[in-house]
């Protein structure tokens, strides 16, 4: 039976004999094989574990905290490094394939604009105009 996340509203807290209060977050909690809640994850827990493991029976006992879903496996690691690195890419020599447009459909207003027509729509525009003078002038 794989090991169980512990399930709980709160993190478990308790005071030690200095009167120090402590906190024991829910993911350093689990589960383990024979469903006893557990609390050797923590890295304090060796300090207080007689306070703990009675604290963590208790709360075990009245559902306080639960058990969840299994703890996943830890994730693999990357295969070792064989020292043959990849070939570099020669992007004058890549070769890529150019996209082609997506066809307009019956709805797209479609203009034809050539470089010509583009080039002087643009000059026209800078072409700058004197100012007007006023109907109204000034006495």
């Amino acid at each position: 039976m794989p090991m169980k996340m512990a399930l709980g509203r709160q993190p478990l807290t308790f005071m030690t004999p200095s009167g120090q209060q402590r906190y024991v977050p829910l993911s350093h909690l689990y589960f383990d094989e024979t469903n006893t809640l557990r609390g050797d994850r923590w890295p304090h827990y060796n300090d207080f574990k007689d306070i703990l493991d009675k604290r963590l029976s208790v709360l075990s006992a009245s559902k306080e905290i639960v058990s969840g879903p299994e703890i996943p496996p830890p994730a693999e690691k990357p295969a070792a490094d064989t020292g043959q690195a990849e070939k570099p890419v020669d992007p004058v020599s890549a070769s890529v394939a150019p996209v082609s447009p997506v066809p307009p459909t019956d709805g797209d207003a479609v203009s034809s604009t050539t470089a010509d027509s583009t080039a002087d729509a643009v000059a026209d525009s800078a072409t700058v105009q004197p100012p007007q003078k006023s109907s109204t002038s000034k006495k």
